[in-house]
């Protein structure tokens, strides 16, 4: 029997990516961009924290359960767990980069908005 272990956070995570992905259904506005782009970053730091805590949770339960199994018994500690514990690492530090990118196109996306304004009333 597998029982529910999400975090509320982990709720609110599925949560704003299903709304974001609603978002995206239709091309924004140039007003909307930036709000979108804002929760596009928000998200990713989100899903970074997520795969972090998961690579810890992977890493402290149930890898040191089954380490410490096989050193009992004399088999070799599996090179797989270590690749699995890396590529969740990798994913929070991708996320992260993602965000960093999400929020510099905020930015940029500011400022093409602020210059065309100015254009407009000139």
């Amino acid at each position: 029997m597998t029982r529910n272990t999400a975090e509320p956070q982990d709720d609110d995570i599925r949560l704003q990516a299903n709304s974001l992905i609603r978002a995206l259904a239709q091309l924004p506005s140039t007003n909307e961009a930036s709000m979108l782009l804002d929760s596009l970053a928000s998200t990713q730091r989100a899903l970074a924290e997520a795969y972090d805590r998961l690579a810890t949770a992977h890493e402290r339960s149930a890898i040191a359960d089954l380490r410490a199994e096989f050193a009992d018994a004399g088999i070799p500690d599996n090179p797989s767990w270590l690749a699995a514990d890396v590529a969740l690492r990798t994913a929070g530090q991708l996320a992260r980069l993602a965000a960093q990118q999400l929020d510099e196109a905020h930015r940029d996306s500011a400022v093409a908005v602020w210059f065309d304004d100015i254009e407009r009333n000139v």
